[in-house]
């Protein structure tokens, strides 16, 4: 697959053969990068279950200056996607919980926080809470979560801002209002 859009369009990104990895589609990439558009020129952006990286890749293409990219399984495919990129880039390999820990531990917070776990993962409301308490979202910031659309988000203080579907997938656009 390819970043679809921005100063790296165009660009191969490698990993989608990976057990475990499902690539966000080029058309709900698009929708996410237009609905967030205004807001990523030098923002700080958290990809928390990254995989092959391409969502955050796409972010950085488009205007993000700060990228933390996260996967316990993935994180040689992480490098070889980031290389000879002149933006900067963290990669973490860790499970996402202990990725947040660390995260709030050194102080770090973000503009866009994007989650794409595994579909029927069980966590979500467990790090969404994490994000919360711990302050990980900056205000006005973006909280965009992948999910199947039978699964359910039971617990925000962050305001939904939008919910849109493309077949078994569905996009929950969250602000910190």
């Amino acid at each position: 697959m390819r970043i679809i859009s921005g100063k790296y369009k165009g660009r191969m990104v490698e990993g989608f053969q990976l057990e475990g990895v499902r690539p966000t589609k080029g058309l709900v990439r698009e929708s996410i990068i237009g609905t967030i558009q205004n807001d990523l020129m030098g923002a700080s952006v958290l990809d928390l279950f990254a995989g092959t990286g391409l969502m955050g890749l796409e972010m950085v293409s488009n205007g993000a200056d700060y990228l933390v990219l996260n996967d316990h399984q993935t994180h040689q495919t992480l490098l070889n996607n980031i290389k000879n990129m002149d933006v900067n880039i963290m990669v973490y390999s860790d499970e996402a919980i202990n990725c947040l820990k660390k995260l709030a531990k050194s102080n770090i917070s973000f503009d866009i926080i994007f989650i794409d776990p595994p579909y029927f993962y069980y966590n979500h409301n467990k790090i969404i809470k994490m994000i919360e308490e711990k302050e990980l979202l900056n205000d006005n910031g973006w909280l965009i979560i992948e999910l199947d659309n039978k699964e359910i988000i039971t617990q925000s203080k962050f305001k939904e801002i939008k919910l849109k579907k493309y077949g078994n997938t569905k996009v929950i656009f969250y602000r910190n209002i």
